[in-house]
């Protein structure tokens, strides 16, 4: 019997495989910010969990969402959003490298989107 199963915002998100990789901590962590979390894609359900948990200055979460977030499949305006979201995680994180690299990265982006 599965002590912590997936809740069901993680599950509707098509999100389960990147929960149930998370250690305790972290997954306790994500537990907090579900409550009305987009739910709609991957994606959105990804911005919405990093924009919550920097508001929160949990950084290192959402520095740990977004790396996650940038492995997924996607076009690229949904890429923009995630990485523009990432980025405060990376500078939250004090990860001031990766979050230039990142900028950098967008900025390169923005002309096609």
């Amino acid at each position: 019997m599965n002590q912590n199963p997936v809740p069901p915002e993680i599950s509707a998100a098509g999100v389960a495989e990147w929960y149930e990789g998370l250690n305790d901590p972290f997954k306790v962590k994500v537990r907090r910010y579900l409550p009305g979390i987009d739910v709609s894609s991957p994606q959105a359900f990804f911005i919405d969990l990093m924009l919550r948990s920097e508001e929160d200055h949990n950084y290192g979460l959402s520095a740990s969402a977004g790396s996650y977030a940038l492995s997924l499949d996607m076009d690229e305006y949904d890429r923009f959003k995630v990485t523009e979201a990432y980025i405060d995680g990376l500078y939250g994180s004090e990860r001031y490298d990766e979050a230039k690299e990142q900028c950098c990265i967008n900025l390169d982006r923005f002309p096609e989107i």
